[in-house]
């Protein structure tokens, strides 16, 4: 199996220039970041499968396709621009390891499941750093309203562990946002989507795309780090057969 994404990041930031006293104003800036993630490919062994029940596992690699350069207009230097903190690049840098456990339930017009898996960085990028291994669980479910179309309630958890190395072109003196010691979190949340599959024996009978929006239930993070109030995305995945 195949995956790819498309990610946009947003800070806004203000920065005191001075006092409130000596008449100075503030500044407040608009940093953005988007492109295409580190894209993944997994192959599912199946363990275990019925007419309603699927039990397989998940072992997979994503590759450093994403930008780990993007910079901005930093509010401390002026009008000069800054490598942005790690929150704000795009990929990882770094193949990583992807591994999980999937049970998957089919009814009539409806699906359940339940999955683990992690994501752990195969050593460090050109910039010296990796991101912390990530561990996540979900359960969802699901309700088939055509052959193509279904819509799914997913809650997922999420634990992520601080950065290994840094970047020395990220000053986190500058931005608190750029300390490889405060990105550890975790976190729950609660999504809505819609799943487009392609018609059966056609094409694209391998295709599937995924629209999903949500929000946070729950979320603690080590350090001062971007806050995700509206999550939205979508997905695109083909199944390859071996």
């Amino acid at each position: 199996m195949a995956s790819l994404g498309w990610i946009d990041h947003t800070k806004e930031e203000m920065y005191r220039l001075g006092h409130l006293h000596d008449g100075r104003s503030d500044s407040f800036y608009v940093l953005t970041s988007q492109g295409v993630v580190d894209p993944s490919f997994k192959a599912l062994v199946r363990l275990f499968s019925t007419d309603h029940h699927h039990l397989h596992v998940t072992v997979g690699s994503s590759f450093p396709l994403g930008s780990i350069d993007e910079r901005g207009r930093d509010s401390t230097r002026g009008s000069s621009e800054t490598v942005l903190p790690y929150p704000m690049q795009i990929g990882s840098g770094t193949f990583d390891l992807v591994s999980g456990l999937t049970y998957r339930g089919v009814g009539e017009g409806v699906g359940w499941g339940i999955q683990a898996h992690g994501t752990i960085p195969l050593g460090a990028n050109e910039h010296g750093y990796a991101h912390g291994e990530m561990f996540e669980a979900s359960a969802w479910g699901s309700a088939l309203w055509t052959d193509s179309l279904s819509s799914f309630l997913v809650v997922q958890g999420t634990v992520r562990r601080n950065i290994r190395g840094f970047d020395e072109r990220i000053r986190p003196r500058f931005s608190p946002q750029g300390n490889p010691d405060a990105q550890a979190e975790r976190s729950i949340y609660a999504l809505l989507g819609l799943a487009i599959d392609g018609e059966a024996d056609g094409p694209l009978e391998d295709l599937r795309m995924e629209l999903f929006a949500g929000a946070p239930l729950y979320r603690y993070r080590s350090g001062p780090q971007l806050a995700t109030d509206v999550l939205a995305g979508f997905s695109l995945k083909y199944l390859f057969d071996f």
